[in-house]
């Protein structure tokens, strides 16, 4: 799966040896992996360079080639800091590829350098993807940086012809929970669908690839008719709608907290929710209320002290008529919701400080037994 390897000259004058080389086949040009073979680490054995197919040069880089010495030791210290997904060493550094580029192969991939580029690592469904596409004399050529979490939550890497991806990092999750993208995700469950009371968490994706859960609250609480599937939700039907939603901006009667990075509106009297489903306004936010959406067809925001902070759920964004609206996650009033999810104070301040915009946060609804479904 490597190419042709050019002769190395020796300091001292000695006699030609020709090495007679195969060339494999150039692999099959395939799509990016999909989710459901893409969703774990890159560091899987699927990322692992043949070793049977790459000629044999023994004795190492050339000691007297400057070129060498720089690409063996920035390779070590790329090798060094992905340990842990390369494994250990299968050859020594060879400087044989094109434009100069040099190699280190390992158990689970390998370090490709070149002067241009620097050493980067390629292990995984990245590294077979780039195989399929000829590696560095293929569209994408050298990488020119290491795997990363994108904030869409998936393994990306860049090369020179562009970038790379895996499907979304499910690798962590509870409950067989499928993220639509993303690197935070609220997950808020009931025991059943006309369960009232149930479980708030917030899980991160590290930059390791496996989401961790950073905060769980016990004492969440739902709509007062318990929960609806989204096509079944109905406005004012006090029921939560199932699914999974972007969480655009917070905002609440109170200041914004401090360390808060999401977007934060600061409520006044004349900000409105529009709850009349033949407004063009329907489920939205407005700043003031007009002949569509007037004050008695609205949530008056400043009027409900369980706004005192607040994220809003991105549910029915198309504002389809009567399918529901003004869904948020917001603090506990006396009882039960009439379809939003509700914390206590402290529980959501702690929300809106753990949200980063960058990385998208989600939350997903549902009975613990249905969460993998929505």
């Amino acid at each position: 799966m490597y190419f042709p390897i050019r002769a190395v000259a020796a300091a001292a004058a000695v006699s030609a040896v020709t090495l007679a080389l195969a060339i494999p086949p150039a692999a099959a040009v395939e799509s990016p992996p999909t989710t459901a073979s893409s969703s774990q680490s890159p560091g899987l054995s699927a990322g692992a360079i043949d070793e049977s197919d790459a000629p044999t040069l023994e004795g190492g880089v050339d000691s007297g080639s400057s070129t060498s010495s720089t690409a063996k030791k920035a390779i070590q210290t790329a090798a060094k800091k992905h340990a842990s997904k390369l494994g250990s060493s299968t050859t020594s550094v060879r400087c044989t590829l094109i434009k100069d580029g040099c190699y280190q192969k390992f158990q689970k991939g390998a370090v490709h350098w070149t002067k241009k580029t620097g050493a980067h690592p390629t292990y995984g469904t990245i590294a077979s993807t780039w195989a399929d596409t000829k590696r560095e004399k293929g569209e994408y050529g050298y990488p020119t940086g290491d795997p990363y979490v994108s904030s869409t939550g998936r393994w990306a890497q860049k090369f020179q012809g562009g970038t790379i991806s895996t499907g979304v990092i499910r690798k962590g999750l509870p409950h067989g929970v499928k993220p639509d993208g993303g690197r935070q995700l609220v997950l808020a469950h009931t025991a059943s669908r006309s369960s009232t009371r149930g479980t708030v968490e917030l899980w991160a994706l590290n930059t390791s690839g496996t989401w961790k859960r950073d905060h769980r609250f016990t004492s969440a609480r739902f709509g007062y008719n318990g929960l609806a599937t989204a096509s079944g939700k109905v406005e004012g039907d006090g029921k939560t709608p199932m699914g999974q939603y972007k969480i655009p901006f917070a905002f609440g009667t109170n200041s914004k907290p401090s360390g808060t990075d999401i977007e934060y509106r600061k409520v006044d009297r004349n900000d409105q929710w529009c709850g009349r489903s033949t407004s063009p306004h329907y489920n939205s936010w407005m700043d003031a209320p007009n002949k569509s959406c007037p004050a008695h067809a609205a949530e008056v925001l400043s009027d409900y002290y369980q706004y005192n902070y607040a994220a809003v759920i991105g549910y029915n964004p198309k504002r389809t008529p009567k399918r529901g609206s003004a869904i948020f996650l917001h603090t506990h009033g006396k009882g039960s919701t009439a379809g939003c999810v509700s914390v206590t104070t402290a529980q959501a301040k702690t929300l809106l400080r753990w949200m980063d915009p960058e990385k998208t946060p989600r939350i997903v609804i549902a009975p613990r037994g249905e969460l993998k479904n929505q």
